[in-house]
């Protein structure tokens, strides 16, 4: 079949001549256009792909490659730079690294977007936040994320910030390690398990608080377990009269712990105890939470996890130059982790961010 790349139907006029086009978008590779003339004397030219803007680019391949090694394997640009004339023997300048990740950013608004809508949609999310350093300035990037999706924003730890993601217009249940401003959002919490059974460990130490803290490790292990084997064997809940004893034996536990650490005078882990044992005393129901609904967490190493990313990063790179910059590699690394979550081609993914295809918008699992 022939056709003419670059005229209407109607300025055909039943040319004979066919256009034949044929174009490489890899990171080194040639783009050609033909140029054919007709009988009728009519000359017709096939377009450039739209990534072939000038005589010499870089194409979005290369691009893509970059990216990985700077957000994926957080590699420094120096470094990355290097790696890049390497592999492809182009000498490509840390300047122009920078270019393309700020190019790489913008191209993900859509995404950002459709990912605060589908996290708000959520029955329950993990939210948890991480201290970097900018200059003289600490920033917090704080995490919002499901087993499906991971939603990264750069700001301070207040209100403001978290009201800019998705928690602003939350319904659901937040999964978090008690940090206060989190109780003013969402329908429900669920506090992190493991983030108390450190607190604990750490006051075996201490000859004080090791019987209760002893106590409360072996309650809140052997609970637990319980849930777990109730969710294999297809439950929905621990039963009442279960629950029921479970809780007598942990205001047992808390009355313990009064006792150790009564408040007065207090420093060192004797007040670390003592704030301990207060909040397990007053979040008793949010720390059980998931006895009563099996299918919520028992901890936030979900949202940890996501966020140790973000850590290594700033020991391998260090120091993020700005908050913009801080804000686009949060962009970049919800993209990567929502990629790898749902088991898409991560490096695919990248490369259409350089293309007329776009960001990848991923799909909503509740």
């Amino acid at each position: 079949m022939r056709s003419i790349v670059g005229r209407s139907d109607g300025e055909r006029r039943g040319c004979p001549a066919g256009v034949r086009h044929r174009s490489t978008s890899s990171g080194c590779g040639r783009a050609s256009c033909q140029r054919r003339r007709c009988t009728c004397g009519c000359e017709t030219t096939a377009g450039f792909p739209p990534e072939a803007s000038a005589p010499a680019v870089y194409g979005p391949a290369i691009k893509a490659h970059a990216l990985y090694l700077m957000c994926a394997q957080h590699i420094p640009r120096d470094r990355c730079a290097q790696t890049i004339h390497d592999l492809f023997g182009v000498n490509v300048s840390t300047g122009t690294l920078d270019n393309w990740l700020t190019e790489a950013a913008e191209a993900l608004v859509m995404f950002i977007a459709a990912l605060t809508v589908q996290l708000r949609a959520a029955g329950h999310v993990h939210a948890d936040e991480t201290p970097v350093r900018s200059g003289r300035t600490q920033l917090w990037v704080h995490v919002t994320c499901t087993a499906w999706l991971t939603l990264l924003h750069v700001g301070r730890r207040n209100k403001a910030t978290v009201e800019a993601g998705p928690l602003g217009d939350y319904h659901g249940t937040i999964v978090h390690d008690r940090l206060a401003m989190y109780f003013g959002y969402g329908g429900g919490h669920v506090l992190c398990n493991a983030h108390v059974l450190r607190s604990l460990h750490a006051l075996l130490s201490s000859r004080t608080h090791r019987e209760w803290a002893r106590g409360f490790i072996e309650l809140i292990c052997d609970t637990k377990t319980r849930a777990d084997t109730a969710r294999v064997g297809g439950r929905g809940a621990l039963g009442a009269r279960e629950r029921r004893r479970i809780c007598r034996r942990w205001n047992d536990l808390c009355d313990q712990a009064d006792v150790a650490a009564p408040g007065v005078y207090l420093y060192g882990l004797d007040k670390d105890a003592y704030l301990l044992a207060r909040a397990l005393r007053v979040h008793r129901d949010d720390l059980l939470a998931y006895t009563a609904d099996l299918t919520l967490p028992f901890d936030n190493n979900l949202a940890e996890r996501d966020l140790r990313m973000i850590k290594l990063q700033a020991k391998i790179s260090g120091e993020f130059r700005s908050q913009t910059g801080a804000a686009r590699f949060a962009a970049i690394r919800s993209y990567i982790g929502t990629s790898r979550k749902q088991g898409q081609n991560i490096h695919t993914h990248l490369r259409d961010l350089f293309t007329p295809t776009g960001a990848w918008i991923p799909t909503p699992a509740y």
